[in-house]
């Protein structure tokens, strides 16, 4: 009868002692289209035994996978599968330790926009075997992509209609500009002329008057020649 009773004595403290699965999700995830992204996700307890435990991940267009028919469950992801290297999706944590977090290279935008997690463990040492858990992807567009200059799609117009105004500013500044230097150039030339014709001016009278003297003195000599000798000269 002892013999007996030991053993289901030590069987209900196992039961007593063995714990719930239980798996850890974020409520919702913020991802953008094009990056790698990380869903992290765990489970406790944890299992040595990677032969007896099954990590599924699916994706389902609404929360609440009750609610959700097989037919719009969307399988991304399972542990041991032969298509596992063909996959989106990366497995980045260590299931020995409880991660069961995945990796998704370069986001796809028609993923999501729930992913369900689904574990499957016989050997975790828990009353219950299987546990699931929701995360909501709230995904966002793609970041614009930078040209050749690092300038990016959505600088560019700014950009230009900067360039624009400063090429109207500019235009603006040096049109008065050389008006200013025309004047100036036309305004120097002019007085320069004008200090050329006035000190031409006098010598030129001069000249000019000159010319008519030497010219009358020499008719004056023909005219005396002309009219003889004067009266000193005969006597």
């Amino acid at each position: 009868m002892k013999l007996v009773i030991i053993p289901l004595f030590i069987s209900l403290l196992d039961a007593a002692s063995a714990a719930m699965l239980q798996i850890t999700l974020l409520q919702s995830l913020s991802v953008r289209e094009g990056e790698n992204v990380t869903i992290p996700c765990s489970f406790s307890p944890s299992t040595s035994s990677l032969d007896h435990i099954i990590i599924e991940w699916f994706t389902i267009p609404r929360h609440y996978a009750e609610n959700v028919t097989r037919r719009e469950l969307k399988k991304i992801y399972q542990t041991r599968d032969e298509k596992e290297d063909l996959s989106i999706v990366k497995s980045v944590g260590d299931v020995r330790t409880g991660d069961c977090s995945i990796g998704i290279p370069n986001f796809p935008k028609n993923l999501g926009p729930v992913a369900l997690c689904r574990i499957d463990c016989r050997r975790c040492n828990a009353e219950n075997t299987v546990v699931q858990g929701e995360v909501l992807l709230n995904v966002m567009p793609a970041a614009p992509r930078s040209h050749g200059g690092g300038v990016s799609d959505v600088t560019l117009a700014p950009l230009e209609e900067t360039s624009h105004k400063g090429g109207v500013v500019a235009a603006w500044v040096l049109v008065p500009l050389a008006v200013i230097v025309i004047i100036i150039i036309v305004s120097v030339f002019v007085r320069k002329k004008k200090k050329n014709h006035r000190r031409c001016s006098w010598p030129c009278l001069h000249s000019r008057s000159g010319t008519p003297s030497v010219v009358s003195g020499e008719n004056a000599a023909e005219r005396g020649q002309l009219a003889g000798p004067s009266n000193g000269d005969v006597e």
